[in-house]
């Protein structure tokens, strides 16, 4: 994980979480010059009662598996196969994999579906390539400018984001995690989205959590990215997703 992207997508989340603040009506304002002037008796007013407040309930962990909506062994070939000069995508030894070639670019392939609140889950492994990469699964795709992904990289970092627009904003900045498995070796992911909770996890350990309402549905999809060196070449298989209602 490369410093200055963890530099960037932390700048790129500290304004979006300004502008979100402003946007939900979360403006802070000091009114000095008002303090300056003085402050008339007030007529004793009896105290309203207070209006009741709906607490904030987090969804279940681990959420409800309880009905399988999609299992995919790529066996078959209902993923996209595409190659040119960037990259290459397909099946291999009944996996699907995606091999970036070109240094600091990203691709994915989606499902052609649509869900709302859902578990899933795929098996991964770094096949080959530096460390220093990033791959994972795109949730609430849009299209190719709209979704989120969560990614981990060979050298033990994971992050949750957003693009919105064609422009990414961090939401979980890169961070590091003893539940990777480094270099060319399996992991297993987990994305738990129920509303606006997101909850991650890498070989069954718990990493992370996270809420953001940008997407409520949308695709799903496999990813795989390079930075300054090319060549990241991973598999993906067992991939499962259950709806929850």
């Amino acid at each position: 994980m490369p410093p200055t992207k963890f530099i960037i997508l932390t700048t790129l989340a500290f304004f979006l979480c300004g502008g979100l603040a402003f946007a939900g009506g979360l403006g802070l304002g000091f009114g000095l010059g008002d303090a300056l002037k003085p402050t008339p008796t007030a007529t004793p007013q009896p105290t309203p009662e207070p209006t009741p407040v709906a607490a904030y309930e987090p969804v279940e962990r681990p959420a409800p598996r309880e009905e399988l909506a999609l299992e995919e062994d790529f066996s078959g070939q209902s993923w996209e196969v595409f190659t040119d000069g960037d990259h290459r995508k397909g099946y291999e030894d009944e996996h699907y994999f995606i091999a970036v070639e070109s240094a600091d670019y990203s691709f994915w392939s989606v499902a052609g579906r649509s869900f709302a609140d859902l578990v899933l889950e795929v098996e991964t492994q770094q096949v080959d390539g530096p460390d220093n990469n990033d791959y994972g699964v795109i949730l609430r795709y849009q299209d190719d400018d709209n979704f989120y992904s969560f990614e981990i990289s060979g050298d033990g970092y994971y992050t949750f984001g957003k693009s919105v627009e064609g422009q990414f904003f961090s939401i979980i900045p890169w961070r590091e995690s003893a539940a990777i498995n480094l270099g060319q070796a399996a992991n297993v992911l987990r994305v738990e989205a129920v509303g606006r909770d997101f909850t991650f996890y890498i070989n069954d350990e718990l990493v992370d959590a996270a809420i953001d309402a940008q997407f409520s549905q949308g695709d799903i999809g496999l990813l795989v990215g390079t930075y300054e060196e090319a060549g990241t070449h991973v598999s993906f298989d067992n991939l499962k997703v259950w709806e929850v209602e």
